[in-house]
């Protein structure tokens, strides 16, 4: 099964670098586009681990503080310097591993994603 992510950058360079970078993941219906002037932005960070012990998918348990609860999702970001959205479809087993390099490119995600 499959989900769709809907990721937030701040440039377009960002964009095609976590492109690159979803190609070794499965991932399709991969589109880019430029967020519209005055769209209200309601994202979360993918926050940093919460400890390093690593798994076989190369993701640490516990990656991000928003899934353990140790972060309020509904405290705003602080952030509104999106301009730019990637959106994809990536098999559920890939998920930790895609949000991981989201993660490194600085992406925002909507927090039902992490629902």
């Amino acid at each position: 099964m499959s989900k769709t992510v809907r990721a937030y950058f701040a440039t377009e360079n960002d964009v095609e670098s976590v492109n690159a970078d979803l190609r070794t993941l499965k991932v399709k219906h991969v589109t880019k586009d430029a967020i519209p002037e005055g769209y209200e932005q309601h994202f979360v960070v993918p926050i940093a681990g919460v400890n390093t012990t690593g798994n076989a998918t190369g993701a640490s348990n516990g990656m991000f503080a928003a899934i353990n609860g140790q972060v309020d999702l509904d405290e705003p970001t602080g952030e509104n310097n999106r301009t730019q959205v990637l959106e994809f479809e990536v098999d559920e087993q890939d998920l930790m591993q895609a949000l991981s390099i989201l993660k490194e490119h600085d992406g925002h995600i909507e927090k039902d994603l992490l629902d």
